[in-house]
């Protein structure tokens, strides 16, 4: 995930400190995290995917967010 240079620089002692206090400490968010992980590497949905007929998009502007179904649909979504 990161590179060998990034590991061995002075700035990856940096990111661990502002990072630290992210990360979990205890034992029940640590097992909390380790099970969240697990179920995402056992969740398979391979076999769903030759139904998706186009992906789902979405568009972030300032103002407002539209999803593909929006436009399919002819209405927007302001943010007024």
């Amino acid at each position: 995930m990161y590179s060998p240079e990034f590991l061995s620089s002075s700035e990856f002692e940096t990111f661990l400190a502002w990072t630290a206090p992210l990360a979990s400490s205890t034992p029940e968010q640590i097992g909390a995290v380790a099970e969240q992980w697990q179920a995402d590497l056992d969740f398979d949905s391979l076999d769903r995917l030759g139904g998706v007929a186009a992906p789902l998009m979405f568009e972030r502007t300032e103002d407002f967010l539209r999803t593909a179904l929006t436009f399919l649909e002819g209405s927007s979504i302001s943010s007024n």
